[in-house]
């Protein structure tokens, strides 16, 4: 996970999934977030948010024998999109993220990507996951009309369709994350309600 722990950088931590002491992973980059353990356990790939708002997907991996994030190299880095938009594949295989109106998916280096689906114009991307058997790639994101949609493609390439949406834009939680487990898509929506209130004034 990330957090902002001093002003407003955002840095990187590990910490078991049983509970104990968090250890922040050491990378070469500042203002990092939206950490993915890829599935060897080496490597993280993240998010860095620059000075000048510009965004790149980077990764970083520990040297052999390692086993902390006290030390780690850059492996590469990719032209950016908003947080959570890179991910590795679960059988380790793949990587995907996406450019400009499409979804790129390339070796888990980085190189040798290719277009596996499309992404609408009046759409903007936030998060990109796989599903569990790594046939297929899920990402969200919100539409100009401010609706929440989650739009499926094929890992190998193929024609998007559209796996869940909000109602309308009252009910988009601007927390875009999402999973995909045993074929059920998990995501949040919020109802939002409020009370109005007259109140008399009593001038004195």
């Amino acid at each position: 996970f990330h957090a902002t722990r001093s002003g407003s950088v955002r840095d990187l931590y590990v910490m078991p999934a049983a509970g104990g002491r968090r250890v922040r992973i050491q990378v070469p980059t500042a203002n990092n977030l939206s950490p993915r353990i890829s599935p060897d356990g080496r490597s993280v790939l993240y998010t860095v948010w620059g000075e000048t708002g510009e965004l790149t997907i980077q990764a970083s991996r520990r040297a052999p024998g390692d086993s902390g994030w006290a030390r780690t190299t850059r492996a590469f880095t990719l032209p950016g999109s908003l947080t959570g938009s890179a991910e590795w594949s679960p059988d380790g295989r793949w990587l995907v993220w996406p450019r400009d109106t499409v979804v790129l998916r390339g070796e888990p280096d980085g190189r040798n990507p290719r277009v596996i689906g499309t992404i609408p114009r009046d759409f903007t991307l936030f998060w990109i996951r796989w599903s569990e058997d790594s046939r297929e790639v899920y990402y969200s994101g919100t539409s100009t009309d401010g609706v929440f949609h989650v739009y499926q493609v094929p890992a190998a390439g193929g024609p998007r369709r559209e796996a869940a949406r909000s109602e309308g834009p009252t009910y988009q939680s601007f927390r875009f994350v999402f999973e995909v487990h045993g074929g059920t898509l998990y995501f949040a929506l919020v109802d939002r309600q409020s009370d109005i209130w007259q109140a008399d004034v009593l001038l004195r």
